[in-house]
């Protein structure tokens, strides 16, 4: 897992071409000479994250409309809210199903499976 910095276009971890999965935790009125003045411009910024063809989840606090539409300009995908998840851990117990099944259908096993890297903290 990798933590932006600034965000975004600007950010460095843009080196990262096939995330497993891009996440926007909220969108804030945080470095406006650099990102832009209104939330919306922010967060067309912040937007550069999503890469094609892999899953975004979006937090509460966010331009839903404004991210949804950049990710279909940048064709990322699927987009997922917290609400999309909100109660699936209740409904899954007692049906044989953990936690993890979302992340394994659209992140792949190794993703949910364990990570790919190696090391005393993994």
């Amino acid at each position: 897992m990798l933590e932006v910095g600034l965000g975004g276009e600007l950010d460095s971890t843009n080196v990262i071409r096939s995330p497993a999965l891009s996440i926007i935790t909220s969108i804030q009125k945080d470095h406006t000479k650099i990102l832009g003045s209104t939330l919306e411009e922010i967060a067309k910024v912040k937007s550069g994250i999503m890469k094609p063809n892999r899953p975004v989840l979006l937090g509460p606090h966010c331009p839903l409309d404004v991210l949804r539409s950049e990710a279909t300009r940048r064709r990322a995908g699927p987009v997922f809210t917290l609400a999309d998840f909100e109660g699936r851990e209740r409904e899954n117990r007692g049906q044989g199903e953990e936690k993890g099944v979302w992340t394994r259908h659209y992140l792949g096993s190794t993703a949910a499976g364990g990570s790919p890297l190696t090391g005393k903290l993994n």
